[in-house]
C-alpha cells in the first residue's frame, strides 16, 4: 500500500471522527482500502466494528458474530 495524499487525508479525518491517534488510523484506513475485514492490535477497542473492520485483542477471547 502506497501512502498517498488521499490516503493520508483519508487517514485525518478517521483520526478526527474516531478520537484515535494519526498513526492508528493511518492503519485503520489503509487496511480498509485494502478490503482487510480484521485488525490484530492490541490499542484499540476489542469488539469495536469500524466500517467493515473488526478490532481484534489478540490478548483476549475473539469477539462473536463475526
Amino acid at each position: 500500500m502506497e501512502n498517498t495524499g488521499d490516503l493520508l487525508l483519508a487517514s485525518i479525518r478517521l483520526a478526527s471522527t474516531l478520537k484515535v491517534s494519526f498513526w492508528d488510523a493511518l492503519i485503520l484506513q489503509a487496511a480498509q482500502t485494502e478490503n482487510c475485514d480484521r485488525i490484530w492490535t492490541e490499542d484499540l477497542n476489542h469488539g469495536q466494528r469500524i466500517g467493515e473492520l473488526m478490532i481484534v485483542n489478540p490478548f483476549l477471547q475473539p469477539p462473536t458474530g463475526g
